[in-house]
């Protein structure tokens, strides 16, 4: 069939990291390529607004760096979010800000949101903080360092998990002139300014991730993706090199990435997604269509995102005849299928990444049902207008 051409839109992660470097800024800068996710347009509104009354919605990311962020913005200021974002961790991170002179107070439930935050001053020093639970909070602390008096110097306690995504932070911060040094698990960020720059972001190398599992579930030769680099600063362009051995080649064009068919060299993956989280649910997907067994490790941050992933997957992909074994850091299945329902309806639990997962699904099973399919606008807007026009020419 004739290459297909699809159009990634800016990447959510460096999108909200140059947010709040632009307002951390002395002087605006453009940013170039903004995403056009929910999650992005919530934290740009937000900036942007006289309220001291922050309503997150469902956007974690936006959570953590906004709690950062208004620490130190004289004021007072109030933060809420869904009743789901209520129930996702922040009090590591309000640790780590109290350590640092900030005043804030639990509005209701320890640990939780809502907060109320009355902006000071923070002052540096050597902070402890735990890897294991989210990398945000680790890039929340970072994106204000330059702006702590005397700068600060985070060490990190335990496995670190989506450490592409600290890297991230370090090379967006990098390129605004602040000087990064990380020495093993520390990390040292001194008092400065941020530079202001002009900024392009990258297309989004998570919303590349279900083209690769629609590439090789379909009959298409190659899947063109405009605007990606294969060198890039995103951890989730790992996604390139995870799917070789299941058909797929990238190579780089003019136009960005082109995905061409290739055989299948593995008969049992395994895989440990500690570095690159957001690209699990996909292969458990896709890897159950291929009927090819799996062991996915490094889950742990799973459960802890806009729903339990682990257990969502489990209960859905048992719709189409999968039985997955769990635990609270992998899944693995033995590539039995059994009692596979002919339609079935497939919950998304208002998680984007499970809508999108399971939309190559469609191409085994035409008759299957995507409930609340508009939750994909938290990160990709036009992904069912996108995947409407491709897949129509392969069903």
């Amino acid at each position: 069939m004739p290459t297909q051409i699809i159009s990634i839109p800016g990447s959510k992660s460096l999108s909200n990291r140059a947010l709040i470097i632009r307002m951390l800024c002395n002087n605006y800068f453009k940013i170039h390529n903004l995403s056009t996710a929910d999650d992005t347009q919530v934290l740009n509104k937000i900036l942007m607004s006289d309220s001291n009354n922050i309503d997150v919605g469902h956007a974690g990311t936006v959570m953590r760096f906004v709690t950062a962020f208004a620490s130190q913005i004289f004021g007072e200021w109030f933060i809420t979010g869904s009743e789901r974002i209520k129930q996702r961790p922040v009090k590591e991170l309000v640790n780590a800000l109290r350590e640092l002179g900030a005043e804030i107070h639990y509005k209701e439930k320890e640990g939780l949101l809502p907060l109320r935050i009355v902006g000071t001053m923070l002052k540096g020093k050597e902070l402890h903080i735990s890897a294991s639970i989210s990398s945000q909070f680790i890039s929340a602390l970072m994106l204000i360092a330059p702006r702590i008096m005397g700068g600060l110097t985070i060490i990190l306690d335990g496995e670190i998990v989506s450490r592409s995504y600290i890297e991230m932070t370090k090379k967006v911060m990098e390129y605004f002139g602040v000087n990064v040094r990380v020495q093993g698990n520390t990390i040292f960020i001194p008092e400065c300014s941020y530079k202001e720059k002009e900024f392009t972001v990258e297309a989004d190398w998570s919303s590349a991730s279900y083209w690769y599992s629609i590439a090789v579930l379909s009959d298409f030769d190659s899947i063109i993706l405009q605007g990606l680099k294969k060198s890039s600063w995103q951890g989730d362009s790992v996604i390139a090199e995870i799917f070789e051995p299941l058909g797929i080649k990238t190579k780089s064009v003019k136009e960005g990435v082109t995905l061409i068919k290739d055989r299948v060299t593995t008969l049992n993956f395994k895989y440990d997604f500690t570095d690159c989280p957001d690209l699990a649910q996909t292969l458990a997907v896709c890897l159950v269509l291929m009927k090819i067994p799996y062991t996915l490790t490094g889950l742990s941050t799973l459960k802890n995102k806009e729903t339990d992933r682990i257990a969502a997957l489990k209960k859905e992909l048992s719709k189409l005849g999968a039985i997955l074994k769990i635990t609270n850091n992998s899944i693995t299945w033995d590539g039995t299928i059994k009692n596979a329902e002919a339609a079935p309806e497939i919950e998304t639990y208002q998680d984007h990444r499970m809508a999108m997962a399971f939309a190559s699904a469609v191409i085994k099973y035409p008759d299957i049902k995507i409930n609340n399919p508009e939750v994909v606008s938290k990160s990709y807007p036009d992904f069912w207008e996108h995947f409407k026009k491709i897949l129509s020419q392969n069903l």
